[in-house]
This record gives C-alpha cells, structure tokens and sequence, in this order.
C-alpha cells in the first residue's frame, strides 16, 4: 500500500495479501448496524420499544430487528400492593362505618332492617295479658320477652348528654341507667361506662380514615405506611366495646355466653347484631390487610 497524504490505495498486489482476504470476510460477516433501543416506562416496569427499521450498511437493504420480548430490566421493581386484598381492606372498613352510621341514624326507611344494626338488644320480662304472677311461679303460664333495639345513637347521645347536660333532649337508656348513676358506680363499671361511647366514636373515625387510605393506595402504588396498625386498632376497639357492654348488664362472668345472645334464656341486656357484625368487620379487615403489600424482600 503507498500512502498519499494520509490516504491508502490498495493495489493488486495487496488485494492478493491473506490478510486483505480476512479484513473482507470479518466485515461481511459482522452484525448490521442498530439503531439505539429505546426503553418505554410503563407503571414503574420499563420494556423495550417496538422494533424499528435499519439500514444494514453493509449490504445496503433494509433489515428488521428481531422482536425482543417484554422482559422485565433487573433494576425494575414488582408492584408492592396487592390489589384484590387493598379492594377487600377498603371494602370492610366502607361497611364498618356503613353499619355505624345506620345505627346511628335509625332511618325510618331502613326500620325493618335497624333490629341487625343496633348496638345492644334491651330484655324486659312483661306479665303476659290475663295472667298474674302466681301463674307463672306455679309454671302455668310464662313471661313474654319484649326486645328494645339500642343503636349508636342511644350511647354517643347519652355521653353528649352527660357533658351538656340538659340542653341534650331525649331519653336514653344509657343514661339513665348507666351515666345518671355513674357517681356511685364500681370502678370497673366507671372505667366500662366512660369507655363504650369514646371507644364506640373512634372506632368509626378509625375506620373511615382507613377507608379513604385504603382507596387513595388502590390508586397508587406506594406502600402504606401502619396499614395493619388501623385494622387492629378497629378490632380492638370494637372487642373492647362489646366488653365494655358487658358491664353494663350487670351480668356474671359465668353468663358471658347469654349476654353475646348465643345462649337462652335471654339477658337483661345482650349485645346487638350490629356490634358483633362490625367486629367480624374489622377481622376481616385485619386479615386481608396481612397480604395487601408484599414484603420488602419479595418486592426486589
């Protein structure tokens, strides 16, 4: 080869040289040029965009690029929430604050249905019509039971009323048998009665916060910081309520089982539908709040 400023001509002589024959045969033989791959972010998970025409230098065609499948990169992360459970989370802390707001407001419209949202189920024994008390001792006749329904708005009315005083209308059960009276109760029945209304209210605000993040992570996917935390708070609010109410029925512990309306006969006091069904709420909410997220580890 003879060099002209900077250039080289290739004569006869070096096209016959072994190694002119390999630089040609290493240069047909080498991948066409590509153009760069560009990546396509898609709910944090990139993947490679669709194949684009190049033009292969070397044979001066047009070629086409293999399809690449969609794979995720190794830096990518897998979605942390689980978005089956989040729907079922947000839906059982939804019903919770449903069934306390029904029992609250005692809807006229819904009064066939107030019975399964009350709080508590109120027991009086009443002498039937035409029969007298030495009928029933002597077994010749029996009591009829009439069930009085107690919502929520029996028990947080009666706390406001406590507090206000008589600007608060009404009659309420747990006041007058309950709060009037709350001076000379025991300390356990103090403690239970100043606890069932308190735990009562925050266990609904609990439950309505922890809906609205329940739905604000459904639409994300950002994890949540102490998601378990407020579906174990709702539990323990509502099994403390169901004590608490407990006291108030003056029942012994022996009769436990009468006073969650299991057993007959009946109590003077039982716990209603209502609380027990948001107590089941809760649980579930609880449960299905362990397989929201995933893991840390698992997440990578």
């Amino acid at each position: 080869m003879a060099n002209r400023a900077n250039e080289y001509l290739i004569t006869k002589r070096d096209m016959s040289s072994p190694y002119y024959k390999a630089y040609c045969e290493a240069k047909a033989s080498r991948r066409p040029a590509q153009a760069p791959q560009n990546r396509v972010s898609v709910l944090n998970s990139y993947f490679d965009s669709e194949p684009e025409e190049v033009v292969n230098e070397t044979q001066g065609r047009k070629v086409r690029k293999e399809k690449v499948k969609r794979q995720r990169t190794k830096g990518t992360m897998k979605r942390a929430r689980r978005g089956f459970m989040v729907f079922l989370v947000m839906l059982f802390a939804l019903l919770y604050v449903v069934v306390g707001a029904l029992s609250f407001l005692q809807i006229e419209a819904l009064d066939e249905y107030n019975s399964y949202l009350n709080m508590f189920t109120k027991v009086e024994e009443v002498v039937p019509e035409g029969a007298t008390l030495e009928q029933i001792e002597n077994g010749d006749a029996e009591y009829e039971y009439v069930y009085t329904n107690i919502g929520a708005n029996d028990v947080i009315m009666s706390f406001a009323k406590m507090l206000m005083g008589d600007s608060i209308e009404g009659d309420y059960y747990f006041y007058n048998e309950c709060l009037a009276l709350i001076d000379g109760a025991e300390t356990m029945n103090m403690i239970a009665y100043y606890a069932l209304p308190v735990v009562l209210v925050l266990g609904i605000v609990i439950a309505l916060i922890f809906f609205i993040r329940a739905f604000v992570s459904l639409c994300t996917s950002k994890r949540r910081k102490l998601f378990v935390l407020s579906s174990i708070l709702m539990l323990v609010l509502s099994i403390i309520g169901i004590f608490a109410g407990f006291f108030w029925s003056g029942l012994e512990f022996a009769d436990a089982m009468v006073y969650l309306n299991v057993m007959a006969p009946a109590a003077p006091l039982q716990v209603g539908y209502g609380y027990l069904i948001m107590t089941v709420l809760s649980l579930l909410a609880l449960i299905a709040s362990l397989f929201a997220f995933r893991s840390k580890k698992k997440v990578q």
